[in-house]
C-alpha cells in the first residue's frame, strides 16, 4: 500500500519539477530579451562601477599619502525619471491592492491552511504597506517632476527607490579633481 502511494506521489512530483524548470527558463529568456531591448541600464551600471572604482583608487592613493585608512567611494543615487517613476508607482500600487485583496480572500476562506490565521493578515498587510509606500513615493516624484521638494528628492533617491545616475552625469575618471598635498 505504501509503495503504491509513493509511486503516485512520484508521478506528480517529476512533471511538477519539469514544469517549474520550463517556467524558469521562460522567465530567463524574457529577462534576457528585456535587457537587450534596454541596453542603457547596463551602460549606466558600467559607468557607475567605473566611477566608483576610479574614485576608490584616488581615495586609496590619497589615504596612503596621508597615512589614513582608505575610504570607499559611494555613488549617490538619483530619483528616477518621471515616466519610470510613474510606471513603477502604478505597478507598485496595483501590487499593493492585489495583496490586500488576496490577503482578505485567503483569511476569510472557509478552508485552507491560511484561513483565519492572524499572521496571514499581518504578513499580507505588511507587504501591501511596503508596496503602497513605494507607490506613494514614486507617484509623488512623477507628479512633482523636476520641481520636487528637498525631502521628496532625498526619499526618492534611496537605493531601492532611486536609480543610478546617467552616464553623462558621472565624473570622468580621467578628469578627477586632484588634491595637492603639502609635504
Amino acid at each position: 500500500m505504501r509503495l503504491a502511494r509513493l509511486r503516485d506521489e512520484r508521478g506528480v512530483f517529476v512533471p511538477g519539477l519539469m514544469g517549474a524548470g520550463i517556467l524558469l527558463s521562460i522567465v530567463m529568456l524574457i529577462s534576457d530579451g528585456v535587457r537587450r531591448m534596454f541596453p542603457v541600464r547596463g551602460e549606466r551600471a558600467r559607468a557607475a562601477r567605473l566611477r566608483a572604482n576610479a574614485l576608490g583608487r584616488v581615495s586609496d592613493l590619497r589615504s596612503v599619502a596621508r597615512g589614513l585608512a582608505p575610504i570607499p567611494a559611494r555613488i549617490r543615487h538619483v530619483p528616477r525619471p518621471r515616466l519610470a517613476a510613474a510606471v513603477l508607482g502604478l505597478l507598485a500600487a496595483g501590487t499593493a491592492v492585489a495583496l490586500v485583496s488576496a490577503t482578505q480572500s485567503v483569511f476569510h476562506a472557509d478552508t485552507g491552511v491560511l484561513a483565519e490565521r492572524g499572521w496571514t493578515l499581518g504578513a499580507g498587510y505588511s507587504a501591501a504597506a511596503l508596496f503602497g509606500a513605494a507607490a506613494a513615493v514614486w507617484l509623488a516624484s512623477a507628479v512633482a517632476g523636476p520641481s520636487r521638494s528637498p525631502w521628496l528628492d532625498r526619499v526618492a533617491a534611496v537605493p531601492p527607490l532611486g536609480g543610478l545616475p546617467e552616464p553623462h552625469e558621472s565624473i570622468d575618471p580621467i578628469a578627477l579633481p586632484y588634491e595637492e598635498t603639502s609635504p
